[in-house]
């Protein structure tokens, strides 16, 4: 018996990774035993049938500690190799005799339909068996695999037809492996072909119409590394999806398969749910694969159509975007922005209730007689540079320009949008404009004046028009307001005594009495002369 196992041992350490092919030779029937394990408790589940689910659990757990047995005992700096059979064959003892007998029982309950696979959970026993026993004895691994692959084994790969996903080769020598993946795969509604060798693997290829190949690595003759260098290295072939399925964990295995054009790498026992969705993503890919193939003319056709319709859409929207503009800019010319968006918003009547404004009205003083005196060309021009001074002025203190009327300007503060510091705003307002127009002067030199008269109170404010709109204020402060305008002085601010309120603690007023008003009784009015001194 030592001379055996010395000479097994010699042939053993004779190949590539002799303890990788060990490990892998005895982890292929435990894959099997944890995939049939599996599988069995998904379908007796379904069955609802109780009994027998504490066996198949106890098959699953046993198989996966034979696994790591293996892996511990077999490790990929192994030595000692003369001990090696001796604890495999101590470790696996009683794990196998129990994984043996709940199968034996599970086959006395088990239905019809669920026999077939319990006995391959046996033959994977016995497989595991004489693989240990070849160890010492030097069997060869093809003496083995006759003694396990029959007839009854074959007929049970024969692919069946149903509505399939897609048209999948299963590659692997084993047929236990096979007929695992085969049933995993049909229950997916795939179809499934079977090759039980590397060249066998290669002759279907060369006559079927493939989606997918799961490929094992570990072959006698033509392993998996050499089929999936001639399919990459084929015109036809090198685009079907490839994933290899192996017992081989080292991370030297998974890179070379990679590099070589893999689209995955699954160590076994797989988990199905990582496999299925390697397995769809590998198919949605071939399949876009194949229609891009397929329509790449109509493509390229619809993409120039595409191309010019863009360019047509593009141009068109250039001119719509330089339209647009050009209308929100003369929409903003005649409206404050927030009403602006409003009616680009298509709302249809636009009136609000403000309580709480400052108006100023502003007239040139004698501009009528003025204008009598210049040319068209100079009026407007002389108009538009006090005006455009007055817009500026509106915009640095926050303030809504109303409207101008003949050579009256209106503006007014906490209008659309509510400020808490309208009637501080507005005098500023009246105080910077009193000063600018000094800068402009009539024909005969003199600088021109301005009388301004200002009021705060409620107002209601809305856009009124069909074809030309405006925006404007109405209610009795805007009446009065432009009543102190209107019943002001040149040079001078009048202000109400609602205003004078308002500004009191921060500018100084002159009293002016008490005036009539039009429509209105008698009133105390102020005139505005400044900041008071220490706010200056």
């Amino acid at each position: 018996m030592a001379a055996s196992i010395a000479a097994n041992c010699q042939l053993f350490l004779m190949s590539p990774n002799p303890w990788s092919q060990l490990r892998h030779d005895l982890c292929t029937p435990v894959n099997a035993l944890i995939g049939y394990a599996e599988l069995l408790l998904e379908e007796w589940a379904e069955s609802e049938n109780i009994s027998g689910i504490t066996e198949l659990k106890e098959i699953r757990h046993l198989s996966q500690q034979l696994l790591e047995t293996i892996n511990r005992l077999i490790g990929p700096e192994q030595e000692g190799w003369r001990s090696i059979a001796s604890q495999l064959h101590k470790a696996t003892r009683s794990p196998l005799n129990t994984i043996q007998d709940d199968c034996q029982r599970l086959l006395n309950i088990a239905p019809a339909n669920f026999t077939t696979d319990l006995q391959w959970i046996l033959r994977a026993v016995d497989q595991f068996r004489d693989r240990l026993d070849a160890l010492e004895t030097g069997q060869s691994d093809e003496e083995i695999s006759k003694t396990l692959v029959d007839g009854a084994a074959i007929a049970t790969l024969v692919p069946q037809s149903s509505p399939t996903q897609g048209q999948i080769l299963v590659v692997d020598d084993q047929p236990q492996n096979c007929d695992l993946l085969r049933q995993h795969l049909l229950r997916q509604h795939y179809t499934v072909d079977i090759a039980l060798s590397g060249q066998s693997a290669l002759n279907q290829i060369a006559q079927g119409d493939y989606d997918l190949i799961l490929l094992d690595v570990m072959m006698p003759g033509i392993d998996g590394y050499q089929v999936l260098h001639r399919l990459k290295a084929h015109v036809q072939w090198q685009h079907i999806p490839v994933i290899m399925i192996s017992a081989l964990d080292e991370i030297e295995s998974v890179v070379q398969c990679i590099e070589q054009g893999a689209e995955d790498y699954l160590p076994k026992p797989f988990n199905p749910v990582l496999l299925w969705a390697r397995i769809d993503a590998c198919l949605e890919k071939k399949r876009l694969r194949d229609q891009e193939l397929a329509y790449q003319a109509e493509r390229t056709e619809l993409l120039e159509q595409l191309a010019a319709e863009n360019q047509r859409l593009n141009e068109l929207n250039g001119l719509l975007k330089t339209e647009k503009e050009r209308s929100e800019r003369l929409l903003l010319n005649i409206l404050p922005a927030a009403i602006a968006e409003q009616l680009k918003q298509e709302q249809q009547l636009i009136a609000e209730q403000f309580d709480a404004v400052t108006i100023l009205f502003a007239d040139l003083v004698n501009f009528t007689q003025v204008a009598q005196t210049l040319h068209p060309k100079e009026l407007v021009n002389l108009l538009n540079q006090i005006f455009s001074m007055f817009d500026r002025l509106a915009e640095q203190h926050g303030l809504e320009k109303i409207k101008t009327i003949g050579d009256a300007y209106m503006v007014v503060s906490g209008v659309p949008v509510p400020q808490p510091d309208h009637a501080v705003r507005i005098a500023e307002m009246a105080l910077a404009m009193q000063t600018e127009i000094q800068q402009f002067r009539q024909p005969n030199g003199q600088p021109f004046a301005l009388r301004i008269g200002i009021n705060s109170g409620p107002v209601v404010a809305g856009v009124i028009g069909l074809n030309r709109f405006i925006y404007d204020l109405w209610g009795d402060t805007v009446n009065v307001a432009s009543r102190m305008e209107s019943q002001g002085r040149e040079g001078d601010t009048q202000v109400t005594e609602t205003t004078y309120q308002l500004l009191q603690q921060q500018y100084d007023f002159e009293p002016r009495g008490t005036i009539e008003i039009k429509g209105r009784e008698a009133m105390p009015t102020y005139w505005l002369r400044g900041r008071k001194s220490c706010l200056s």
